[in-house]
């Protein structure tokens, strides 16, 4: 009888402890249902364990519904990078050519909120007066299975992200000067035709 006792007293803290996770989940989704735009700062660290080392790169970021995004990345080499749909554009300082790139598929950071895409929080605790939460994807083909999120446990706005970008190696953003729903040019998201030459 003991052990039955236990075995639904364990379920049932279970079952509860995910209700809070998807509950937590439920209110980033609802944060960012009526987002727009994001742009702030950005400091991104990838960091191979393979390797033993880690690369910084820092600087400004734009994001626009439904799937633009724009990195200016001033540190530690200045380079432009723009996603638009399925294509991607690289150009960096000194060079004139731009090299493109054919995505696999429709990149947009606004699709992990999408209640359409089959996600469950799988840890959440407070970490550095954040709030933590592991994010897995129930889609096995998904681009990133695994999400780590810290969050303003006030308004469940994200101050940083990290994310596997293969075996043994991490890519993490960290995320500061925040500003939602700011009116942006769809200009930003077009690299600058270059001058034709006399």
């Amino acid at each position: 009888m003991k052990k039955v006792s236990m075995l639904i007293f364990l379920v049932t803290f279970v079952v509860l402890a995910q209700t809070q996770f998807d509950t937590i989940w439920q209110k980033v989704q609802k944060r960012y249902e009526k987002v727009n735009t994001v742009q702030g700062n950005f400091t991104q660290r990838i960091c191979s364990e393979s390797l033993g080392i880690c690369q910084q790169f820092d600087g400004k970021f734009y994001l626009k519904r439904p799937d633009k995004l724009r990195l200016d990345v001033t540190y530690p080499d200045t380079q432009i990078i723009i996603v638009s749909g399925k294509k991607a554009w690289f150009k960096f300082k000194g060079e004139s050519k731009v090299n493109e790139q054919e995505l696999p598929a429709r990149l947009s950071p606004f699709d992990i909120f999408s209640e359409k895409i089959q996600s469950t929080v799988s840890e959440s605790r407070m970490e550095d007066k954040l709030l933590y939460i592991r994010l897995v994807s129930q889609d096995t083909l998904a681009l990133i299975p695994d999400l780590e999120l810290w969050l303003n446990p006030k308004d469940y706005t994200i101050q940083q992200f990290s994310y596997s970008q293969g075996p043994g190696t991490v890519s993490t953003f960290e995320l500061s000067k925040v500003k939602l729903n700011q009116k942006i040019s769809d200009i930003i998201f077009e690299l600058p035709k270059p001058k034709k030459e006399d």
